[in-house]
């Protein structure tokens, strides 16, 4: 009688290892935890073994590691005909000056690219149906990205740098005050949230905007009045709750790894907290 043999054991994957190896092949928790549709933190804690994966984010895992550029393209790819088939809320928008035409006009190389951005700052409380006066544009990029700049300087626009997280953009021809600014953040919510962006249709261009909640903690976390100021506009137009924007402030308290001294100097979640509990 001939016994068969059974078949090897299928060694269990380890998700903190495969995510370690996914680091090193230069992908960020931040970028994954937004192309999975995963909660910010979440696999920061699943890679020291403070969360239970399911086997079907296992599987995806175990996809990334194998064919990381096929995989990646694939994840982008779902993102945005899910973005496409949700459609764009189409909201009028008056500032911006002169860079919003000019950002405007290279959406489509930047969506052909797969680079995650988000607008930020004035125009983005503005695509939310809040208007601001400003001439100038800001945008939240990917900071594996920042070869992006070569899509604005290829259009022809001037290129000024001013730290290792800040650019600047400027159209032809115009004033200093009309210039996009290039955000390339390794904070929270920001380093998350603008893979999640909402969309948003301006002069007949979708584009992907920072949500509510994120850009509501951005403001408060700011050492400027004016953007506190914005910040109680958006919880005052309901776009965000005291409640969800306390939690969010609390766990950035908490602490983040991504993040880096110098934004948490300029933007202080524990700050926020207290300016929040003070405008009530």
């Amino acid at each position: 009688m001939v016994r068969s043999r059974a078949a090897p054991a299928t060694p269990a994957l380890d998700p903190g290892r495969l995510l370690t190896r996914l680091m090193a092949r230069g992908h960020t928790l931040t970028e994954l935890e937004g192309l999975l549709h995963l909660s910010p933190g979440y696999l920061s804690k699943l890679r020291h073994e403070r969360a239970r994966p399911s086997a079907q984010l296992l599987a995806l895992l175990a996809l990334l590691e194998s064919n990381p550029a096929t995989t990646m393209g694939a994840l982008r790819a779902v993102g945005r005909r899910a973005r496409g088939a949700a459609g764009a809320t189409p909201v009028t928008v008056t500032g911006g000056g002169a860079a919003l035409p000019a950002l405007l006009a290279l959406v489509p190389e930047l969506e052909r690219r797969g680079v995650p951005w988000a607008l930020t700052g004035a125009v983005a409380l503005e695509a939310h149906g809040l208007p601001r006066e400003t001439r100038d544009v800001d945008l939240y990029v990917d900071d594996r990205h920042r070869a992006v700049l070569n899509v604005f300087r290829d259009a022809g626009l001037g290129i000024a740098h001013f730290s290792d997280e800040l650019a600047a953009a400027y159209p032809h021809g115009n004033g200093e005050d009309d210039r996009i600014d290039l955000i390339f953040p390794r904070m929270e919510p920001a380093a998350t949230m603008l893979h999640r962006a909402v969309r948003r249709t301006l002069r007949g261009v979708s584009v992907p905007v920072l949500p509510a909640l994120a850009l509501t903690a951005i403001k408060l976390m700011s050492a400027r009045a004016k953007e506190h100021a914005d910040a109680l506009r958006l919880l005052d137009a309901g776009l965000t709750t005291r409640r969800a924007l306390r939690a969010e402030l609390a766990r950035l308290a908490k602490g983040d790894e991504r993040g880096d001294r110098w934004a948490r100097r300029h933007f202080d979640p524990v700050s926020a907290l207290k300016r929040l509990e003070a405008a009530r």
